[in-house]
């Protein structure tokens, strides 16, 4: 693809501090510099942007539209209030509605285009979008030509559509650059299979600032216990699971003060955090999940659940604790665990951050711990059940539209929506500080999905081999060597079905 480059020299060079300062990340590699995320730059994090630092943006979405007037087009898009549809048409004063708002405007003028939202509701099935994939389902097949984008959950809405052949190959659609910094990082080496890429997702959902998974710390707690630095540690490129649990270790065990909460898919985010993955690639390029574990990945589950398992000093809110509360030994609400300062750090999505600003607590924000220190880059595992996407069905009218107008889409969510969420979780809550922002900037950069996690592979469940690895870094269960085979195996099995499917497209 043609690479697009706009100059904006202040944004590289703070970006360049900020990496120097928190380590290099091997997955930045292929910015262009005029891409370089705003998160770096003077214009986010403080709710501070202006229009000039955005102006990279607007001269791309310019470039884009110069020659795309289409002519009061109807741009139809279908998804989840959750995820902001439909667009309030209105500025209301909420961060993230206004943002959208804002961003649709701009679409609408650069392109002369009138975008319908429709929302569909969810039903009985959480928000996680199979509503959504039954309208698309009946709108291909019955051959009304509707929808031009639909937004859904990448692991139930996305593989629902997939499976029944109703959507759009991405890659090869005139418009998009997925060198550009508003998607996923490697967005096609992370997603494609079969050759393909179907599922499209970055800084253009709401849900990338909330998916990825960090350490909360109580700043309290570090201050009261004499915990060290964690920010120093992050920073020298030394934050690993050893270190993390060194300097934990100011908080005796058995007493009033945990040193970890944990829940479902935090284990999986600690391994990932390690540099593991689940599901590979072979020769080929194709996903596999290897039938065995290396001796080094079954070593760093054991460290991981020694741990998280170990109930003297981890709060697990999926399995009974001796844990004693106020309210009589019920097991309390989990925020309220950290947010009363009964632990120090908090395994969570990034979703939480914003979340605390109702709370009366300080806090810090952090990636997961390394393996160890000669580990290159931090890693931010993006849970599937939280990853939301964008799709093309396969009747879609105009291509040609859809590429760029939704590339356009994702360049304006980097001006409009990333300070939005700052704004959120920084600002309006009570853990402005540099280093924070400075963490933000590191996790969006380190952001990773794993195949095994988009698909749930090997079964459902606990079956799946992703649960397998999570049950046991978290103490769930301590059954790795027993479980996990048949879970792989399971796994490629699914995988060759995937292919095959996905052959149908060429």
């Amino acid at each position: 693809m043609k690479k697009r480059v706009f100059a904006s020299i202040l944004a590289a060079v703070i970006l360049a501090s900020a990496l120097t300062a928190c380590g290099d990340n091997e997955q930045d590699k292929k910015k262009p510099a005029s891409s370089a995320s705003s998160t770096t730059g003077g214009g986010s994090g403080g709710g501070d942007a202006g229009e000039d630092d955005f102006a990279y943006i607007d001269s791309y979405v310019k470039s884009l539209s110069a020659e795309h007037n289409f002519d009061g087009a109807v741009f139809n898009i279908i998804g989840r209030e959750e995820q902001g549809f439909p667009v309030n048409e209105e500025i209301t004063g909420e961060p993230k509605n206004d943002a959208l708002y804002r961003r649709q405007l701009d679409l609408e003028s650069a392109f002369n285009i009138d975008i319908d939202n429709e929302n569909v509701d969810p039903g009985d099935n959480d928000g996680a979008g199979v509503p959504t994939a039954e309208k698309v389902f009946n709108d291909v097949n019955g051959g009304l030509n509707t929808y031009s984008l639909v937004e859904g959950n990448l692991m139930t809405c996305g593989q629902v559509m997939l499976n029944q052949k109703v959507l759009s190959t991405v890659d090869n659609i005139e418009g998009f650059d997925f060198d550009n910094s508003w998607w996923l990082n490697d967005i096609e080496d992370q997603l494609s299979v079969g050759g393909h890429l179907f599922f499209l997702t970055g800084k253009i959902n709401p849900s990338h600032y909330g998916d990825p998974a960090a350490l909360l710390f109580n700043k309290k707690i570090v201050e009261d216990y004499g915990v060290d630095d964690p920010y120093a540690i992050v920073k020298a490129g030394e934050w690993t699971l050893d270190k993390m649990n060194e300097i934990a270790s100011k908080i005796p065990a058995g007493g009033d003060v945990y040193r970890y909460m944990v829940g479902s898919s935090n284990g999986l985010g600690f391994y990932a955090g390690g540099g593991f993955t689940v599901s590979e690639r072979d020769s080929e390029g194709k996903p596999v999940v290897p039938e065995s574990l290396s001796a080094e990945a079954t070593s760093y589950i054991e460290s991981i659940a020694k741990l998280l398992g170990d109930s003297s000093i981890t709060f697990n809110y999926t399995i009974p604790t001796n844990y004693s509360y106020s309210n009589g030994g019920d097991m309390p609400d989990n925020r309220e665990v950290f947010t009363d300062g009964k632990t120090l750090f908090w395994a969570v999505g990034m979703d939480r951050a914003a979340e605390m600003r109702n709370y009366d607590v300080e806090f810090g924000i952090l990636p997961m711990p390394k393996r160890d220190a000669s580990q290159k880059n931090y890693v931010a595992l993006s849970s599937a059940w939280s990853v939301s996407g964008y799709f093309v069905p396969a009747n879609v009218k105009d291509e040609t539209m859809v590429g760029y107008v939704t590339e356009a889409m994702a360049a304006l969510s980097e001006k409009y929506l990333e300070p939005a969420f700052y704004d959120e979780a920084l600002v309006k809550g009570s853990v402005y500080d540099l280093e924070s922002k400075e963490m933000l900037d590191l996790l969006y950069h380190a952001k990773m999905l794993d195949l095994a996690d988009t698909y749930h592979w090997g079964g459902d469940g606990d079956a799946a081999v992703v649960k397998v690895i999570d049950n046991n870094a978290i103490g769930k269960t301590q059954n790795l060597s027993s479980s996990y085979g048949p879970s792989a195996r399971m796994a490629n099995r699914h995988i060759a079905q995937l292919l095959r499917t996905i052959e149908t497209y060429n």
